[in-house]
This record gives C-alpha cells, structure tokens and sequence, in this order.
C-alpha cells in the first residue's frame, strides 16, 4: 500500500466515525432507541418497551451494560421481576422503586437499599441474571432500571 492510499483509508474511516447518528459522552444516560459513537466506538441501544432501561457508555468507548426486566409470577400483593443484565461481569444495576412498592426480596445478587424506594444490586458472581419480588401496595408501575459497570 503506497502513502496515499493509506492516508485516503484513515480519512474514510474518520469520516464514516463523524457521519454516524449520534454521539455519547462517558457521562450520557441513554434511555431511548438509538445508535451512535462513543469515544470513537459504536454503540447501539434497542429496547422492546417492557420496563426502563438505560445504558451509561463507559470511558474509552466500554458500552457499558444494560439491565433488561421481564415479568415473572403475580399474585394480588406482589409481582417478581427479572432482570438480564448485559454488557459487562461486573455491574451495579439500580432500582426506581415508584412509591407505594416495597421490595420484598432479591435472589442471585447482593442488594441494598440507601433509601424506602430505591435498590442496588451488585453482581455476586453467580451470572447476569437475578431477580426482586415487590410488593404493589396498590400499584404495578414497574421500576425504572439502569446499570453501570464497575
């Protein structure tokens, strides 16, 4: 390959970084459809609308995680959630827990509560998927999550 065609190469790839949608700071919390460059990196974030979910692109350009809930049993008081955390081993998901709810329990993960209507769950090594049981106290709003890896 001559010089010139190697400086036309990394003008092309310059250029392509620049044109793509959108572009992500180390300290953006996406939360909506959406693609586009962090620190040079691509990223892409999708969700199919069931729960919250967001995404905290990491320093040089880590994607960072994404912590995604699906509905588990019901019963007149309380409701399980699941969580699939994705992105990263080591991770810190928090909780939204919307007033009145309670969390009742959490299984596969190590859990705190700084506050009545928020939750932290670290990984505890057992893999990425983990769980909480809530009670409704008269609503079923789900909690909004979002992760960050550590």
């Amino acid at each position: 390959m001559s010089l010139g065609r190697g400086v036309c190469a990394v003008a092309l790839v310059v250029t392509a970084a620049l044109s793509l949608p959108g572009t992500a700071g180390a300290d953006t919390v996406i939360t909506s459809n959406q693609s586009g460059t962090n620190n040079g990196y691509y990223y892409s974030f999708w969700t199919d609308g069931g729960g919250s979910v967001s995404m905290n692109p990491g320093a040089g350009g880590s994607t960072g995680c994404t912590a995604t809930a699906t509905a588990g049993q019901s019963w007149d008081d309380r409701y399980n959630l699941n969580v699939s955390v994705s992105g990263a081993g080591n991770w810190t998901v928090t909780a939204d827990i919307p007033s009145p709810e309670k969390v009742l329990a959490t299984w596969n993960v190590n859990a705190t509560c700084p506050s009545a209507q928020v939750l932290s769950a670290k990984s505890d090594g057992s893999g990425s998927n983990w769980g909480l049981t809530i009670q409704k106290n008269g609503s079923t709003t789900w909690p909004a999550f979002s992760c960050t890896p550590n």
